[in-house]
Formats: structure tokens, C-alpha cells, sequence
């Protein structure tokens, strides 16, 4: 089976809001910061950027709900931008994506067979949106 890439952990660059990054995770975990403070993240590979935002206070009430559209924009400039990751999930065709893992994400993801998997979900709406837009 195809593999849809949408890994967010792999050095790809891409802009987002006027910045390049070298992940989809990097990109993502600037969101959640004013604009003038997502600068550094355009440098670092998508663990330091993790690390980075993780270790920061993010404004709760600011972030709340957006993380769904963030993610979902964050994915279009992933797959819109890199013509050879837009063909791989165009591949999969009609197939269900699963972001399956082992750390316990059941919000972006499915573990133990639970889970809500947001990024399945996005990344089959993005993959119908690509076709759309053919």
C-alpha cells in the first residue's frame, strides 16, 4: 500500500503564514505563539521544535479550538507545496487513513484501537481536496 507520508516529523520545507520550515511539525508547534515568536521554529527539525514548544507557556484560552484548523492548514501547505507527497496520498485512493502510534495520542491519532484520528481525518480531507483540485 502506498504510503501517504504524512508525517509531520519528516524535514520537508514548506511555508506557512510567510515562514519556511523545515517540518509540518515545526510549523504546527509555531502556531501556537504570537507571530513574532515563531522565527526560531522555521530553523529546527520537528523534535527541537516539540521540545521548544513544550517547554514554553502557551496561552490556553488563545489556542483552544484552533489547533484543528492550524493542523488542517499546516497539511494543505504540506501536500500543496510538495507535488511528489501530494501524489503519494492522492495514491491511497479511497482508502481509510489511521495515524496509529504508541505514545498514547488518542486525539490525533489511534492507540490500542482507540482514538479520535484528527490527522487521519485531515489528511483524507486534504487528499480529496488535492484531487479537487486537479
Amino acid at each position: 500500500m502506498p504510503r501517504a507520508s504524512g508525517d509531520s516529523w519528516a524535514t520537508i520545507n514548506g511555508e506557512y503564514e510567510g515562514l519556511v520550515y523545515r517540518s509540518s511539525e515545526g510549523a504546527y508547534q509555531s502556531a501556537k505563539f504570537p507571530a513574532g515568536e515563531r522565527v526560531v521554529y522555521t530553523t529546527l527539525g520537528a523534535a527541537a521544535a516539540k521540545a521548544l514548544a513544550h517547554s514554553r507557556v502557551v496561552d490556553a484560552v488563545w489556542w483552544a479550538g484552533r489547533e484543528d484548523q492550524v493542523m488542517r492548514d499546516v497539511v494543505w501547505a504540506k501536500f500543496s507545496q510538495n507535488p511528489d507527497l501530494a501524489a503519494r496520498l492522492v495514491a491511497t485512493g479511497e482508502k481509510f487513513l489511521e495515524e496509529t502510534n504508541w505514545w498514547n495520542d488518542t486525539y490525533w491519532g489511534v492507540y490500542q484501537g482507540k482514538g479520535k484520528n484528527m490527522l487521519g481525518q485531515i489528511l483524507m480531507e486534504t487528499r480529496a481536496r488535492l484531487l479537487a483540485n486537479k
